[in-house]
């Protein structure tokens, strides 16, 4: 099963990539330069991704967390 961040850095790659090459062709930009803009965008938008990721997978271990000691109690 894969990771929350992991899933998060996946989709944002990919609708990042999606959303720049439909606007380099909608603008009429030559394909390697609209390839090359949504590569670029894709590798940022995962990274970005992967980092929202962690802090929500962090958050809901913590959540879970406090949720079962509170209930040992």
């Amino acid at each position: 099963m894969a990771s929350i961040s992991r899933s998060f850095a996946g989709v944002l790659a990919i609708v990042a990539f999606l959303v720049t090459l439909c606007r380099g062709v909608s603008q009429s930009h030559a394909a390697s330069d609209a390839i090359a803009n949504a590569l670029m965008a894709m590798a940022v938008f995962a990274v970005i991704g992967k980092l929202i990721g962690w802090i929500a997978e962090r958050s809901l271990e913590e959540s879970v967390k406090q949720t079962v000691l509170s209930k040992d109690r």
